[in-house]
C-alpha cells in the first residue's frame, strides 16, 4: 500500500512538473513570437516614414529648398496612417500620439510660412520673435517619431 501510494505522488509531481513546463514553453513562444511581430512591424514603419521623407529627411543642407515645403503637407497623412498602423505595438500610446500631433503642427507651420509672405501688410510692425532653428527641430521631431521602433 505504501509503495502504490509513493508511485502516485510521483506520477502527480511529474505531471505538475510536465504541465508547468510546457506552460512555460508556451509562453516563451507566444512572447518570442510577439517580439518578432515588433521588429517585424518597427522596420515597416520605420522604412515607410524614411520614404515618405525622402528628400527632407534627414536633413543634409543647413536650409531647405522652398519647393520642399509642399513635401511636408503632403506626408501628414501617410505618416498619420504608419503611426495607426503602429501604434498597436506599442506601450506609451499616448507619447506616440503626442509625437504626431507635434509633427502634423510643425508641418502646418511650414505650409502657412510659405504663403505667410503672401498674406501681410506691408506696413504692420511685429515684434521680432526669437526663432529656434526649424531644420534641428524638424530633426529632433522626426527622430522623436522613429524612436518608437526601439523596443522599449
Amino acid at each position: 500500500m505504501n509503495n502504490i501510494f509513493s508511485e502516485n505522488i510521483t506520477w502527480s509531481i511529474g505531471i505538475i512538473v510536465l504541465l508547468f513546463g510546457s506552460i512555460a514553453a508556451h509562453r516563451l513562444t507566444l512572447y518570442r513570437e510577439k517580439r518578432n511581430k515588433f521588429s517585424e512591424e518597427a522596420a515597416k514603419f520605420r522604412s515607410r516614414v524614411l520614404a515618405t521623407l525622402e528628400g527632407i529627411y534627414p536633413v543634409a543642407h543647413p536650409r531647405w529648398d522652398e519647393s520642399l515645403f509642399p513635401k511636408f503637407q503632403r506626408s501628414v497623412p501617410i505618416i498619420e496612417t504608419a503611426v495607426a498602423e503602429f501604434r498597436y505595438f506599442i506601450k506609451h500610446k499616448a507619447e506616440l500620439d503626442a509625437a504626431i500631433k507635434k509633427y502634423r503642427d510643425y508641418c502646418q507651420r511650414r505650409a502657412y510660412e510659405r504663403g505667410a509672405p503672401h498674406m501681410t501688410y506691408p506696413n504692420s510692425r511685429t515684434m521680432p520673435q526669437p526663432k529656434a532653428d526649424p531644420i534641428e527641430e524638424f530633426r529632433n521631431i522626426v527622430d522623436h517619431l522613429l524612436s518608437f521602433t526601439i523596443k522599449r
